[in-house]
């Protein structure tokens, strides 16, 4: 009889061990930092200056193609004003702050950051987190 009792233990210890219930108060855990699983979201919104929105239209393509190849992107996505002919708006996912800071470092970020220059009026970024 008692065995039957430490074999039905083990087996709900082992069930909590794998779904992350916490043994004291019965919640679900995450095994890593929640810090680490949060994904961050960019909205930004980029403005080129009049005359220069197809030399823009041309460096955003090509960082889309490359960002999207990178490991930690989740979404990558260019898109432009109806009304103002010279906004871009790139709407990025990144599977955490770390994939995020990568991404900065790359060879084609940098790249697009030192050919718009010239051509960038303006550039606003939203740093968002999910909160459902």
């Amino acid at each position: 009889m008692k065995a039957k009792y430490l074999i039905t233990f083990i087996m709900i210890a082992v069930i909590n061990l794998l779904w992350g219930i916490d043994a004291k108060t019965n919640e679900l855990t995450t095994q890593k930092n929640s810090k680490q699983m949060e994904t961050i979201t960019l909205v930004a919104s980029i403005t080129t200056k009049k005359g220069s929105e197809v030399q823009m239209l041309e460096l955003l393509k090509q960082l889309v193609v490359k960002s999207r190849k990178e490991k930690g992107c989740i979404r990558y996505d260019l898109h432009l004003s109806v009304e103002k002919p010279n906004v871009f708006v790139m709407y990025e996912i990144w599977k955490s702050q770390e994939a995020l800071n990568k991404h900065m470092q790359t060879v084609h970020f940098i790249g697009y950051k030192e050919n718009s220059k010239e051509i960038l009026e303006s550039l606003d970024v939203l740093k968002l987190k999910k909160l459902d």
